[in-house]
């Protein structure tokens, strides 16, 4: 009886850990894609208030030129505003390409990073060699 009762145990304990390590790789990638939002981002009064931070002001008349950025960042302007689409996941590549839910922007590419062994779970996160990504950490099992 207390040997069933010790394997019922350790098996719900094993699948609980196994639940919160997904929930956790993808709980990463869903955390980076809506990050700088606020709780009331989804008002459409306030979206142009959360623009206007997330990037420096281009405009027609200053030729659509952004400043200069650290190697790793290529500016591009969009929609008036300043983006690094190397790594904007709503601007990957550029102006307008929006990755999807559980991918992030890695150079330029959108990536689903819960299985991607290059970028597993962030960009240029790379497995080693013979360990595959899964949920978004190298060698889960």
């Amino acid at each position: 009886m207390e040997t069933s009762l010790l394997a019922i145990v350790v098996a719900a304990l094993s699948l609980l850990s196994t639940a919160s390590a997904v929930r956790s790789g993808y709980a990463g990638a869903a955390s980076a894609h809506f990050s700088g939002l606020g709780s009331r981002a989804g008002s459409r009064f306030l979206a142009d208030v959360l623009k206007n931070r997330d990037g420096d002001l281009c405009t027609p008349w200053a030729k659509n030129a952004c400043p200069v950025r650290p190697p790793g960042n290529k500016l591009s302007c969009c929609n008036n505003h300043c983006r690094d689409v190397l790594s904007d996941y709503n601007n990957c590549g550029r102006c307008g390409v929006t990755c999807g839910f559980g991918e992030l922007c890695c150079g330029g590419t959108c990536v689903a990073v819960a299985h991607h062994a290059n970028n597993c779970g962030a960009c240029g996160r790379v497995c080693q060699p013979g360990v595959r990504c899964e949920y978004g950490a190298c060698g889960y099992a």
